[in-house]
């Protein structure tokens, strides 16, 4: 709270004025700032005002390739860490972000487009974060790519997909993620694809009749079966079923230990376990398992142990209500 204090108590200096020492100009408009606030956002900003170059000494600055719009938007986080991104202004605020080596700001401009993700739009995102290395923005756009591909190949009216290039198309089809009920949706993508540009692109169906077109993929869906009262006693196992084989199978996982009567939810393409019994204690921990990378991990303990305890996720949060702690039942609800 006090660090915060002091971010409002510098933005109102800035804004009323005071103990600036230097003003950017903006296509005409004047922004007097303290030198000192943005060397520390911006490496861009300090590399001027440090070099000994003439800009070290002079009181205005010049600041080309830039809008008043967006300058107020980067002074906003320099001073606040805080500043308004919208759907409007984020795709030229992370490019002026990423001139000024705002590394801070930038995160934040690929946190909200990760939030935008759609059917319609995954496609543009994916192809805009590699043109300014997001790395992270890159992979979650991918990923969603992977995951959503019949809708963003097949039902979307956008037209990014028919866009993509050779080398783009491919690289979604040879990952064995790809997240297709049937094999032949992937042809259905190939033949859409190539209609856009038939002169073009109908050589590559004979390249990829074999390497790309109905190759092994993951199962399409899956389903957990976690621990759980077994030979009496708790037990670690878990089982997954596959859709396409039909089948159970035995994960191997890390970090794993025997658990009853736990709730299971699935929140973000991960598994929660909630609580629980391991025939000596009842607990209030919660256990996230990644089904990618077969571990699990702690995260934040409920305030009340629960053991068979009812378990729902909305909006983005998981909520655990009721259960029994062992000399109780509860009727409260945590989230």
């Amino acid at each position: 709270m006090e660090a915060m204090a002091i971010f409002t108590s510098l933005d109102d200096m800035r804004r009323n004025q005071q103990l600036c020492d230097v003003i950017l100009e903006v296509e005409g408009k004047q922004f007097p700032v303290h030198r000192v606030i943005l060397a520390a956002n911006s490496l861009y900003f300090r590399a001027l005002f440090t070099n000994g170059m003439h800009e070290t000494s002079e009181n205005v600055i010049k600041i080309p390739s830039v809008t008043p719009e967006l300058m107020e938007r980067i002074l906003e986080y320099a001073y606040s860490r805080e500043t308004t991104i919208t759907e409007y202004n984020v795709g030229k605020l992370l490019p002026v972000a990423d001139q000024f080596n705002i590394r801070g700001l930038v995160d934040m401009c690929c946190r909200f487009l990760v939030k935008q993700l759609s059917p319609e739009n995954c496609i543009g995102i994916w192809r805009y974060a590699k043109s300014y290395f997001c790395f992270k923005l890159e992979k979650e756009a991918f990923d969603y790519i992977l995951v959503h591909f019949e809708e963003t190949a097949l039902q979307t009216i956008s037209t990014e997909f028919q866009t993509l290039a050779v080398e783009e198309f491919e690289e979604i089809l040879l990952q064995d993620r790809l997240n297709v009920k049937m094999e032949e949706y992937v042809f259905e993508s190939v033949l859409k694809w190539i209609s856009h540009d038939e002169g073009n692109r109908k050589e590559n169906i004979h390249r990829w009749a074999s390497s790309v077109i109905s190759r092994p993929r993951l199962p399409y869906q899956l389903m957990f079966s976690i621990g759980g009262w077994s030979g009496g006693s708790p037990t670690s196992a878990i089982e997954c079923y596959d859709t396409r084989a039909d089948r159970w199978v035995l994960v191997d996982t890390v970090n794993n230990r025997p658990r009853a009567y736990m709730g299971i939810a699935v929140l973000g393409r991960k598994l929660y376990a909630v609580g629980g019994f391991d025939s000596n204690q009842y607990f209030n921990s919660v256990r996230c398992f990644n089904p990618v990378t077969k571990s699990w991990k702690e995260v934040a303990p409920m305030n009340s142990r629960r053991c068979y305890v009812s378990v729902a996720t909305l909006g983005g949060c998981l909520y655990a209500m009721g259960g029994f702690d062992g000399h109780t039942r509860l009727r409260s609800v945590e989230r």
